[in-house]
């Protein structure tokens, strides 16, 4: 190990161990964002394992860009869960004021 790895790591042990720890805090991300995806289209979920699989080969630099230029496209936002009651709620009332009016 060069210098500033040894000084950093201490040992290569200590250096697989980091790398391990890594790639488990990403794989435990890509887990939480393909359940965030719901079970209605596998599709979606292929989508973002390809995408993730495709972003995660460029450089730090280059994802930043990607974001930037893409608008969100690469990133796994979805919509939140609503409450089947605060739902229900919602179209009733939307429902019954355009009864009234």
């Amino acid at each position: 190990l060069p210098l500033r790895q040894v000084l950093w790591y201490g040992g290569t042990r200590q250096k697989l161990r980091s790398k391990l720890r890594d790639i488990r805090a990403r794989q435990r991300e890509l887990q939480q964002s393909l359940a965030s995806l719901g079970d209605l289209d596998h599709r979606n979920k292929d989508t973002a394992l390809i995408r993730g699989f495709v972003v995660e080969q460029f450089g730090l630099f280059k994802q930043y860009i990607m974001r930037v230029h893409y608008g969100g496209y690469f990133s796994d936002v979805t919509a939140p869960a609503v409450n089947p009651i605060c739902w229900l709620a919602t179209w009733t009332l939307c429902y019954g004021s355009l009864l009234f009016f």
